[in-house]
């Protein structure tokens, strides 16, 4: 065969062999990425575990710090209304006495007070006595709360001041022989051992 005729062939064969590879990797090869390595796979899990830990992480601090502040105002709410119940009663039945009942209104509520108001209810009734010994003729007073009005709340200090306002009834002759009144009363505590007491209770 002719030389010219054999290098003719062989190019035309090269070019169909280039031509079909060049097509095959066009339109049928697979480009699709190679699977992961254990390595790789553990790596990328464990920075997706990673970015999920922190996230309920984060979650959980949001939720404890929002049960947290929740439980602090429970707390407050709940102490605030103790303490309107406590001057409330403290109130009424500091209020509520008679000539005849030997200041057993004062002796009764000496539990809710400070030491120094204790002692100055064991003078007020020493010196009451001597003054007021006559008690043939009825004197007495009723007192009711109506409201209770936190005017000042330091827990840290330990000090609380609240308004109360009461009906009063005082009753002179006999108990049906009343006259009705309306009297603010600022009762004040002192927490005294970790324990809210009464310091002072004063009549406007």
């Amino acid at each position: 065969m002719d030389k010219k005729k054999i290098i003719g062939i062989s190019i035309i064969v090269a070019a169909a062999v280039f031509l079909a590879a060049l097509v095959y990797f066009l339109f049928f090869y697979n480009y699709s990425p190679k699977p992961e390595t254990g390595e790789q796979a553990g790596e990328n899990n464990s920075g997706n575990q990673a970015i999920l830990n922190q996230e309920q992480q984060q979650d959980s601090l949001k939720k404890s710090t929002a049960i947290i502040e929740n439980k602090q105002v429970n707390k407050n709410e709940i102490m605030k209304t103790e303490l309107k119940m406590i001057a409330a009663s403290f109130a009424e039945r500091f209020g509520s006495f008679s000539n005849q009942s030997d200041y057993g209104n004062i002796r009764d509520l000496k539990i809710f007070m400070t030491a120094s108001m204790q002692k100055w209810a064991d003078d007020f009734i020493s010196e009451s006595r001597i003054k007021d010994s006559d008690s043939s003729i009825y004197h007495g007073f009723t007192a009711k709360a109506i409201t209770q009005e936190i005017r000042q709340l330091d827990e840290e200090a330990g000090r609380a001041e609240i308004l109360i306002k009461t009906q009063r009834k005082e009753a002179v002759g006999a108990t049906g022989n009343t006259s009705t009144f309306y009297q603010d009363i600022i009762i004040k505590f002192i927490k005294e051992k970790g324990v809210w007491k009464v310091d002072e209770a004063n009549w406007q």
